[in-house]
């Protein structure tokens, strides 16, 4: 059982409520509309003549060059990352050359088909380069390696220089 809620008060008290209502909304929107101008109006902080003044000039020297110095391992990881990433794919293409050449072998050995020695030269010429390659992937590997531990080094000291500032303050 529902029962029927009644309008109490005239249509026109209503109207008049409603339409209050919708002024007070507008003229709010329009207040903070001026706020939000005048905030955007005001300029912020300099915050280069406080880091002068607060932060001391070594420490911010040191933390650009570590900062330098963190940018350029960055890309030297990099590159060294797509070089690796061409010695992987020249192994993994030599690593197929092979297989299929043992495939070969397999085949010749049970139709009792000797290979000459220029396909065993291209055999043997294929593993040497495989392992070369692999000798080069892991090369790389220890370097990126090395590099990475030297890049955490760096952005340890980076966060400890700053924390000896922000203790000063």
């Amino acid at each position: 059982m529902r029962t029927e809620m009644k309008s109490k008060g005239t249509w026109l008290h209503r109207f008049v409520i409603r339409f209050f209502t919708l002024v007070l909304g507008v003229l709010i929107f329009w207040v903070l509309g001026f706020l939000v101008d005048d905030i955007r109006s005001i300029r912020g902080p300099d915050y280069s003549v406080i880091e002068k003044k607060h932060v001391d000039a070594e420490l911010v020297a040191k933390a650009a060059a570590l900062d330098k110095q963190i940018a350029g391992l960055t890309r030297q990881i990099k590159n060294q990352t797509e070089k690796q990433r061409v010695v992987g794919d020249s192994s993994r293409n030599l690593q197929q050359t092979i297989g299929q050449l043992i495939e070969l072998q397999k085949l010749g050995m049970q139709k009792s088909i000797s290979f000459s020695e220029t396909e065993q030269a291209n055999f043997t010429s294929s593993l040497n380069l495989f392992l070369d390659n692999q000798k080069r992937y892991q090369k790389i590997s220890q370097t990126v390696s090395d590099m990475l531990e030297r890049k955490q080094a760096l952005a340890e000291g980076s966060v400890k220089s700053s924390m000896k500032t922000m203790k000063r303050d």
